[in-house]
C-alpha cells in the first residue's frame, strides 16, 4: 500500500527545493482505471492541507493572504494567462446558444482552439466540449474553498469528460457512448489549455523574504493575494456528465494536484500536457503501477454504485470492453518521463 504521509514528506521537500522559483508546483499522478489515483491524490491532498493549518494555528496566523502581497490587477493577471487566445465571435456565441452550449460540429476536432469570453468579472475559456468544459478566471474571493487557506488542490481530469450530448455528434456515436473515456471522448483541448494556464501560475515567482526557516512559514511568507481565481469543471456521477465550476484553484493554492489516466499520454493533445508542465521545473511526477488484473474488481463496483450498469457481472463485462482497453492504451502510449515517482498500490 502507498504511504500517503512520506510521499507528503516527498512533495514538500521538492517543493523547499523550488519556493524561491515557483509560485505554485504540480503533484501529476497518472494510472489505469481503478488503480486509486483519487483516492491518492485526495488523501495526499488532505495531509497536505492538514499539516499547513496545523502550522497556521500553532504560528496564529488567520490569514497568510494579509501576510503576503498584493501588487497587481487580479483580471490583469488572468487576461494575461489567456493571451493566447482569441475572443469568441458573435458567430460562434450564436451557434452555443442555438445548441445548449456545444459546438456541434466542433465535438471531434482535436485541432480546434479554445475561445475566450471576457466581461468585467470574468474570463470563460471555451474549448471543443463547449460550456460544459468550461474554465473560468475571476477575481480572487473568499468564498472560492469555503474561506479555506488550503495551500493544496485536486484537479481531476474527469472533469473534461465530453457530455453525453457531445458523443451524439461524433460520427459514430454508438462507438463514442460505448468506449466513453477513451482519450477521444475527453476535451482534451481545454484540459491542455487548463495545463498551459496552469503553468503560467507555476513560473510566477513569489514574493521576496528574508525569511527561509521551514517550507510551512515560506508558503504563508510569500502568499499573495492577487492571483485570479481559477475555476474547473468536475464530473457529476449522478449526472453522469460534467458540472462547470466544481474545483477552485484559488490565489492560496500553491500545489496543485492533476490526476488522471492521459497525463502522460503521448497521443493527440495529451502528448503536449506533460511536457508544458514540466517545463516549469516544478512538476513532482507519480506513476502508480498495479496489476490490471486487481483493478478489475473495483472497477466493476464503481460502475455498479454509479448505476452505470445492474449487476456486477456487467460491470466486469464493461471494464473488459472500455476500461481495460484504456489501460493497455496508456501503458503502450505512454511518453518518456523523467525522474517519474514509481508507486505500487495492489
Amino acid at each position: 500500500m502507498v504511504d500517503i504521509e512520506q510521499l507528503a514528506d516527498e512533495v514538500l521537500e521538492f517543493y523547499s527545493q523550488r519556493i524561491k522559483s515557483n509560485y505554485r508546483i504540480g503533484v501529476v499522478i497518472v494510472a489505469p482505471p481503478g488503480s486509486g489515483k483519487s483516492t491518492i491524490a485526495n488523501q495526499l491532498r488532505d495531509i497536505l492541507n492538514t499539516r499547513y493549518s496545523k502550522y497556521l494555528t500553532e504560528q496564529s496566523i488567520t490569514s497568510p493572504a494579509l501576510v503576503g502581497t498584493r501588487s497587481e490587477n487580479p483580471m490583469e493577471i488572468a487576461k494575461s494567462l489567456v493571451s493566447d487566445l482569441s475572443e469568441i465571435s458573435k458567430c460562434q456565441k450564436e451557434i452555443l446558444n442555438q445548441n445548449n452550449g456545444i459546438f456541434p460540429e466542433r465535438v471531434e476536432d482535436f485541432g480546434f482552439k479554445p475561445v475566450k469570453l471576457t466581461s468585467n468579472e470574468s474570463i470563460t475559456v471555451i474549448g471543443r466540449g463547449g460550456i460544459f468544459n468550461s474554465i473560468q478566471l475571476s477575481p480572487p474571493t473568499a468564498d472560492c474553498n469555503n474561506g479555506s487557506e488550503n495551500m493544496a488542490q485536486v484537479i481531476p481530469m474527469d472533469g473534461f469528460h465530453l457530455t453525453r450530448k457531445c458523443l451524439d455528434y461524433f460520427k459514430d456515436p454508438t462507438t463514442a457512448h460505448k468506449r466513453r473515456g477513451s482519450p477521444s471522448t475527453f476535451d482534451s483541448n481545454n484540459f491542455l489549455q487548463l495545463s498551459k494556464i496552469i503553468a503560467n501560475t507555476m513560473a510566477i515567482k513569489p514574493p521576496v523574504t528574508k525569511i527561509y526557516s521551514n517550507i510551512y512559514s515560506d508558503i504563508s511568507l510569500t502568499s499573495r493575494q492577487d492571483l485570479p481565481n481559477i475555476f474547473v469543471p468536475g464530473f457529476d456521477h449522478s449526472l453522469k456528465d460534467p458540472t462547470c465550476n466544481q474545483y477552485c484553484i484559488s490565489t492560496s493554492t500553491r500545489i496543485v494536484i492533476l490526476e488522471g489516466l492521459y497525463l502522460f499520454h503521448n497521443e493527440e493533445n495529451w502528448k503536449e500536457v506533460y511536457p508544458i508542465l514540466e517545463e516549469t521545473k516544478a512538476i513532482f511526477p507519480c506513476d502508480i503501477e498495479i496489476d490490471l488484473e486487481a483493478t478489475e474488481l473495483r472497477v466493476a463496483k464503481r460502475h455498479l454504485e454509479s448505476g452505470l450498469v445492474d449487476s456486477l457481472e456487467a460491470g466486469r463485462r464493461k471494464f473488459s470492453e472500455n476500461d481495460l482497453l484504456n489501460a493497455k492504451l496508456i501503458l503502450e502510449k505512454k511518453l518518456d518521463v523523467v525522474g517519474v515517482h514509481k508507486i505500487r498500490n495492489d
